[in-house]
């Protein structure tokens, strides 16, 4: 985002219309289907196609939700690159010993503190989970529910989604995506009696935040043995020569394409309406 805030600051563009576009970038991120996350992309180069362009060069298949491979469990943080940066001594003389053992210590202090604060949290979750809980409970309150079957449910809001509780699923899926029940899913618990925390990723339970702090880093018992300054003044080797040759690019057969064109009719790939032989 900040990168991208850049490139627009290059740009001719009024202070508002940049905001506009910044806020398509962020929808793009958000967006949990293919479809929204192109029609925000559209939006973008509807305006600059070099923007468009750019964004889609980032390799979105990193940040944004709709193309990630895998599952980020709503989360999206850089906080451990600034926690090493400010933990590694910044001293030249320092050496790769020095920076070891204080890694070590810093992570020492990180899991204690960690392990005493999870002792005193309340309810199933934790605290940041139990926070989104609510936003999505608060969400789900003027949902009309119907039921198709034990499992299925229809859930009409200002659009129509279909929840499956054997599977863990919304078509929106922002179930999917997140691993913690989206404000239908939650529709679905509220008409049915259920309770939400039966269908939450067990990675979002204190117990799970209290295993993953209770490991043990042992102590180094001959340490203060140990010369900390030894090797820190010794000189690199050289790098070696590379050919002043450029490399042949090769294609890449597992690139994802980002910009997947939908059927306007029945909404599926691989055709368009002039084509369409879907029944609907």
């Amino acid at each position: 985002m900040e990168e991208f805030k850049g490139e627009l600051r290059k740009g001719p563009w009024s202070q508002q219309i940049r905001e506009g576009i910044i806020e398509d970038f962020t929808r793009a991120a958000q967006a949990c289907s293919i479809e929204d996350f192109n029609i925000s992309i559209e939006s973008i180069r509807n305006i600059s196609s070099e923007a468009a362009d750019w964004i889609i060069a980032s390799k979105p298949e990193h940040w944004s939700d709709a193309i990630f491979r895998g599952c980020r469990y709503d989360h999206f943080s850089s906080n451990i690159v600034d926690a090493f940066n400010n933990w590694i001594p910044t001293k030249k003389e320092g050496s790769i010993v020095l920076m070891i053992d204080s890694l070590r210590m810093k992570i020492m202090e990180v899991i204690e503190s960690r392990r005493e604060a999870c002792k005193v949290w309340p309810g199933h979750l934790t605290p940041t989970m139990e926070y989104k809980v609510e936003e999505e409970m608060l969400k789900a309150g003027k949902m009309t529910v119907l039921c198709s079957s034990d499992t299925v449910f229809e859930v009409r809001c200002n659009a129509i989604f279909v929840v499956n509780l054997a599977n863990w699923e919304c078509t929106c899926r922002r179930w999917q995506l997140s691993v913690l029940p989206c404000m239908h899913a939650v529709a679905v618990f509220n008409r049915t009696g259920r309770s939400f925390y039966d269908y939450c990723s067990k990675f979002f339970r204190i117990e799970s935040y209290q295993l993953t702090y209770s490991g043990t880093i042992f102590l180094i018992p001959d340490m203060d043995t140990v010369d900390l300054s030894a090797g820190a003044n010794l000189i690199p080797p050289p790098k070696p020569r590379t050919s002043d040759k450029p490399r042949r690019k090769r294609s890449n057969p597992n690139k994802i394409t980002t910009l997947v064109r939908l059927c306007s009719r029945c909404k599926q790939t691989g055709h368009n309406k002039a084509t369409c032989e879907a029944l609907l």
